[in-house]
């Protein structure tokens, strides 16, 4: 699994939690032991990515991430999409915006759209206190 891939994704699922720059540590290093990556190799790779992404312009983002999902076998993605689902889960919601995230990452990663509302509804199913909006945020 290619740790620049993984970093993009992780970071891109962060941005739209709006999660905080200083919380990504405690945030990824469950993710990096989930995916069976070194944390500290990873972390780093998240935060340039996160960086990157807040400077990007938002027309770039589909293309950028269309290149990033290139090249994962099926079971690479979907790991790192369960992550990204665990991530933009971190605040105790999920609003439309980041549901629609969540679905533009799982079209890149070629995750049909049935398993993709499994694996939400799978992961989601756990936490009866999680707060969904049909608002944009």
């Amino acid at each position: 699994m290619e740790l620049t891939k993984v970093a993009a994704f992780l970071a891109g699922a962060a941005l739209i939690d709006k999660l905080p720059e200083a919380e990504l540590n405690e945030v990824i290093e469950p993710m990096a032991d989930a995916l069976e990556l070194d944390a500290k190799k990873l972390l780093p790779l998240v935060e340039s990515e996160f960086k990157k992404l807040e400077a990007m312009d938002d027309d770039k983002f589909h293309p950028y991430f269309v290149e990033q999902g290139k090249g994962l076998d099926y079971d690479d993605a979907a790991a790192i999409f369960q992550c990204c689902i665990q991530i933009t889960l971190a605040n105790g919601e999920l609003c439309k915006a980041e549901a629609e995230t969540l679905m533009a990452f799982a079209e890149v990663l070629n995750i049909d759209h049935a398993d993709a509302l499994l694996f939400v509804a799978d992961i989601v199913k756990d936490d009866p206190e999680l707060d969904v909006s049909f608002d944009d945020e």
